[in-house]
């Protein structure tokens, strides 16, 4: 007996199947191992694991060359231009005398509530009620960006760091230096 029709036997009848469910099937040994592979892939992505946020936007050109065109330029300009009114903060590392700028990019987390139809019942004869409850969903906040630049004793911007997953789109509204 060859090697297909052997596994093909092996494979023939009922099979264990998710939830406890059997499935009694005839596969061929080069669909069962794309199923396998299919679910095998499934399972990864379902656990959540992924890259960290800054290899998604850690090679992103345009994000890069954003950050980038501030260094030399003096830290009140980036101030002048940047929003400074919601997830900016500044802080000074005493260990290099330098001066954090910090922009945080994202949407807060949030709650909503809304109505979920429970059925109906009948409470005369001829009157039907309609039941519903209210159901309250919260929302997680969602991280798109940090950006720090650090800013030497002079004000001047020397280096920079951003992680996330979705730095371009709040790099180009915010931009360059005007002063470039």
């Amino acid at each position: 007996m060859d090697f297909r029709k052997k596994a093909s036997a092996n494979l023939q009848g009922p099979l264990p199947g998710l939830c406890g469910l059997a499935l009694t099937t005839h596969l061929n040994p080069r669909s069962f191992s794309v199923a396998l592979r299919v679910l095998l892939i499934s399972l990864i992505a379902a656990s959540g694991l992924s890259l960290p946020a800054h290899a998604g936007d850690g090679g992103d050109k345009v994000a890069t060359q954003i950050a980038e065109s501030w260094l030399g330029h003096d830290a009140s300009e980036l101030l002048t231009q940047w929003p400074i009114d919601k997830g900016y903060r500044t802080y000074e590392l005493e260990s290099s005398n330098e001066t954090a700028y910090s922009f945080y990019f994202g949407i807060d987390a949030y709650s909503y509530s809304h109505d979920v139809y429970d059925g109906q019942q009948m409470v005369a004869p001829g009157v039907i009620q309609q039941n519903y409850h209210e159901e309250v969903v919260n929302v997680p906040r969602q991280d798109h960006c940090f950006i720090t630049f650090y800013a030497n004793a002079e004000g001047i911007i020397a280096r920079y760091e951003y992680s996330g997953v979705k730095c371009r789109p709040y790099l180009k509204s915010w931009g360059k230096p005007k002063n470039s």
